[in-house]
């Protein structure tokens, strides 16, 4: 009986026991479960607030394409097309050229009225001369240029044309002069000839001066001081060179182009276009000179093979007008065609040539 109860107490122990154990694993799966929801709710949140921060730096990098966009836009509508600044560029140019060029020919012609006047001087009217030079001088300019004497222009020409500055420029001319220096009578005394019935010694000279010109917006000219005499100008330095080719016609070639071009100059000085056209390759090409002239010899000619049937001759001949005999230079292009020798230019020049 002892036994029983014994074993009674046993198992009912074991039972609370194993159901203490499972209150216990019930607790920890409900503890666990609480816990993984609270980590599910945290990881969402997670997820969330990643997904917002990619949202707001899509929408600040699409705002800063935007803005860069405008920006660019906003800079290319104040900048000036490249086009339209290049044309603008070249007008101004052209501009500016023009007028310059407007401005050196009317400081040429200004120059060029100036000296007729500066050059021509009547004896004893010296009043009239300074009168006539106030159209393009100052008084103070004029009381310092020395007005006595006799001169009178033949032709005036500008040659060449120098900036100083802005409003000033320097206008080279070269004018033809009669200087006229009396010539007193022997036997009587200078005050008590009449002018009427001086003479002079004249000299015709070449002068050329440096003329300074002073001018406002509107054109508007000076002479600001008394003019330069100078040098006359240089001329180039030429170093004629005549070979064309070294190889030159010679024979029986020679003679048949040479006499081509003899009936060509004939035509060409005394006949009419039509039979000058004859000889050219493009008729009309040349133009005769309508029989004015009468061809008189022609004294050398050296003709150059250029190949392919092309020659080119530099020719010395001389023709007559009115009993007076000129010495003419030229080269003459030839071609070969329809069994002749046939021109096709002519040019004034025996040196320095081109094919």
């Amino acid at each position: 009986m002892f036994g029983k109860n014994k074993e009674e107490k046993e198992r009912k122990r074991e039972e609370k026991a194993l159901a203490k154990i499972k209150e216990l694993e019930e607790k920890e799966r409900i503890r666990k479960e609480k816990e993984g929801k609270k980590s599910l709710k945290l990881g969402q949140k997670q997820v969330r607030l990643k997904r917002n921060t990619g949202i707001k730096i899509l929408k600040i990098a699409v705002w800063g394409i935007f803005l860069l966009f405008a920006v660019r836009g906003a800079i290319a509508a104040t900048r000036p097309d490249p086009i339209s600044e290049m044309k603008n560029t070249q007008k101004k140019f052209q501009d500016q050229v023009a007028i310059n060029s407007a401005i050196e020919e009317r400081a040429f012609a200004f120059a060029e009225d100036f000296a007729r006047e500066y050059f021509t001087l009547f004896d004893g009217k010296y009043d009239d001369y300074k009168n006539r030079l106030s159209g393009y001088m100052a008084k103070e300019v004029i009381d310092k240029v020395d007005s006595k004497g006799c001169m009178d222009v033949q032709s005036v020409a500008a040659y060449d044309f120098k900036r100083y500055s802005d409003n000033q420029v320097d206008v080279l001319l070269h004018a033809v002069v009669l200087y006229k220096v009396e010539v007193a009578p022997q036997g009587q005394q200078q005050d008590a000839i009449d002018i009427k019935n001086k003479t002079y010694n004249t000299s015709k000279r070449d002068v050329y001066i440096d003329i300074p010109i002073y001018y406002t917006s509107a054109r508007e000219m000076v002479v600001e001081d008394i003019p330069l005499m100078i040098n006359k100008p240089s001329t180039a330095s030429l170093e004629a060179d005549t070979n064309i080719s070294n190889d030159t016609l010679n024979g029986n070639e020679a003679d048949e182009v040479k006499k081509s071009l003899t009936e060509f100059f004939k035509a060409y000085y005394q006949e009419s276009q039509t039979q000058v056209d004859y000889f050219l390759t493009v008729p009309g090409s040349i133009r005769g000179t309508d029989s004015r002239y009468k061809f008189n010899s022609m004294d050398e000619c050296t003709i150059y093979n250029l190949g392919s049937k092309k020659y080119k001759a530099v020719v010395v001949l001389k023709v007559d007008d009115v009993g007076k005999t000129f010495r003419q230079q030229v080269n003459v292009n030839l071609a070969y065609k329809n069994d002749r020798y046939m021109i096709e230019s002519l040019d004034t020049r025996s040196k320095n040539l081109k094919n």
